[in-house]
């Protein structure tokens, strides 16, 4: 018996990094050299997730915010995003893109976390470099709806390199 499969799509890939650091917190150069860059070694698309820390007014969040616009509105065919690398007390840290208000919290809790975007069903959350904190997630089904991305590598593979695919898994399992 023979079986052929038909493709009815033409699936396009893309590649990207959604999990990175300027000067504003632990990296180096400015959101506009970084999206330069991004896009001078072929990325499709990029973002820059400084830590919450980094963002100590509105006025600077929305400097940050206006450099992806700017970008995005030069350059078709890549895509710049900004977003907050925040740290959530026994969760670890989490991305939060697609968000345009200004996150003020010194100290993120999940319940604070859920309750800052349960009516906001276009932010993504990210789970960045998950560790044992993930467990805390069991059960927590209610974030599923914001959830869409798990980090599975992270850092730079000529200098330190971390692999997260069991924690991936185990995520998965918790639903």
């Amino acid at each position: 018996m023979e079986i052929f499969v038909e493709e009815k799509e033409k699936f396009q890939h893309y590649k990207g990094n959604l999990h990175s650091h300027t000067k504003y917190s632990s990296g180096q150069g400015t959101p506009t050299e970084a999206f330069k860059s991004a896009k001078n070694n072929k990325l499709d698309f990029f973002a820059v997730t400084d830590h919450n820390k980094a963002f100590k007014s509105v006025n600077k969040w929305q400097e940050y915010k206006l450099k992806s616009e700017e970008f995005n509105k030069k350059n078709k065919n890549n895509i710049a995003l900004s977003g907050i690398e925040l740290s959530v007390k026994g969760i670890g840290h989490l991305n939060l893109l697609n968000y345009s208000e200004f996150f003020d919290s010194k100290e993120i809790t999940l319940s604070k976390l859920v309750k800052e975007i349960e009516n906001k069903p276009n932010v993504i959350l990210c789970i960045n470099h998950p560790g044992k904190n993930i467990n805390n997630l069991k059960n927590k089904l209610d974030l599923n709806k914001n959830i869409r991305l798990i980090e599975v590598g992270n850092g730079n593979k000529d200098i330190r390199y971390n692999r997260y695919e069991k924690e991936y898994y185990k995520l998965l399992d918790y639903g």
